[in-house]
Parts: C-alpha cells; structure tokens; sequence
C-alpha cells in the first residue's frame, strides 16, 4: 500500500514540475521575441547599434532580453556607446561630456 501512495505522489510532482518548467520556457520565448521586436523597431538607435542589442539578445538571450528592457530602451547605454541617433556626445570641458540632441541645423537643433 505504501508503495501506490509513494508512486502517485512521484507522479503527480513530476507533472507539475513539468508544467511549470514549461510554462516557465514559453514566458522566456515570450521575453526573448518582444525584445528582439522592441529593438528592431526602437528609432533612436542606429543600424549597427540594433545589430549589437540583436547578437547580445541571441548570445546571452535571458540576460540580454533584461538587459535592453532596463537600460537599452531608455538610452543611457546607447548614448554612451554611441550608437543612438539622436544624441551626440560632445566634451564640455576636460572630463565632462553633454548629451544634447543635434538636429539638421547642428547641435542643438536650432538655427544659427
């Protein structure tokens, strides 16, 4: 009797091991597709930039999928880098750098 009981038990764990295993690998597809979609479509970043977030997202695809949803998508890590479109790193004085946006008329977008 003791047997059955165990046999059960053993079973029953091993199908919800295996549903939350499986559940658990679909949210991970989930993740890696939307960022692959997020970079893909994300307009500040430049052709070589989404070449990068891309490879990082395929290379490294949980760690990567995070990584572009915390820092990639805001740009912080983008600007540094320098591979988003809309901003240019420029010295302002020795050891400090300003990010501002240029446009068609030069740094800051405005006419001179």
């Amino acid at each position: 009797m003791g047997m059955d009981e165990t046999g059960a038990a053993g079973g029953a764990f091993a199908t919800a091991a295996l549903i939350i295993g499986a559940v658990l690998a679909l949210l991970v597809v989930v993740l890696i597709i939307a960022a692959l979609i997020s970079i893909l479509i994300h307009k500040n970043l430049t052709a070589g930039g989404k070449l990068l977030w891309v490879l990082g997202v395929l290379y490294l695809p949980v760690l990567g999928s995070v990584a572009w949803f915390v820092v990639g998508k805001k740009g912080y890590l983008n600007r540094l880098v320098g591979v988003d479109k809309g901003y240019r790193r420029e010295a302002v004085s020795p050891g400090q750098h300003s990010d501002q946006r240029h446009g068609p008329h030069g740094l800051g977008g405005a006419p001179a």
